[in-house]
């Protein structure tokens, strides 16, 4: 039971950041059709999911504390680069202007997630949610990496992160379309503070 708590947790705390986008994308009008919303959480599930395997491996090969050790080093680091990027967000007050690679766009839409409307039409469309699959996604990698290090099952995990990533984000887009935001903005440290938790927890 308690690793299913952990893996639920985990996959909350993976998740959170659609509920962000969403909430920014409510907040400016800016729908997001439900097969964009399946194509995010795809997007995020499937690198999850590769990340998780590939922590599957080096628990097999590595000692068994050694890779526990390694993945809660793993969720603790990331809980303190969350934290440490929200608190450098509340700060971010201007866009710097960057080439347009791919790498860049995607950076981009992690600052600013409203830069994935390419076209400005008020509508993420299929083609424009890859890109911000992909913002999303980078945030999942370190954290399935972790997670496969430490055992955690990996259907389990992928299927609460692909349902929450969707849920999440639908309640974002709801409550940022009723302009609540200074309301759940203190909820903004939540993810970092869940991995540091799971990474703790899971050392005793």
């Amino acid at each position: 039971m308690a690793d299913f708590f952990s893996c639920l947790f985990l996959s909350i705390a993976v998740s959170v950041d659609s509920f962000f986008a969403g909430l920014t994308y409510g907040l400016r009008g800016i729908r997001i059709p439900i097969l964009s919303q399946f194509i995010i959480a795809f997007s995020t599930s499937a690198a999850f999911f590769l990340s998780m395997t590939m922590g599957c491996i080096i628990e097999r090969v590595v000692p068994f504390d050694l890779s526990r050790y390694a993945g809660s080093a793993i969720l603790i680091l990331l809980g303190f680069l969350s934290l440490k990027e929200t608190f450098k967000r509340e700060g971010f007050k201007e866009r710097k202007k960057k080439t347009s690679t791919i790498f860049s766009i995607v950076v981009d839409i992690m600052r600013e997630p409203e830069s994935a409307d390419f076209d400005v039409s008020g509508i993420i469309e299929s083609k424009e949610s890859f890109f911000l699959g992909a913002a999303l996604a980078l945030d999942a990698v370190g954290a399935g990496l972790g997670a496969g290090a430490m055992g955690f099952k990996v259907i389990h995990a992928v299927l609460l992160v692909a349902v929450f990533e969707f849920a999440l984000m639908s309640v974002g887009l709801y409550l940022g379309g009723k302009n609540i935001r200074k309301k759940v903005l203190t909820l903004s440290c939540l993810p970092g503070i869940i991995l540091i938790l799971i990474g703790i927890f899971r050392l005793i």
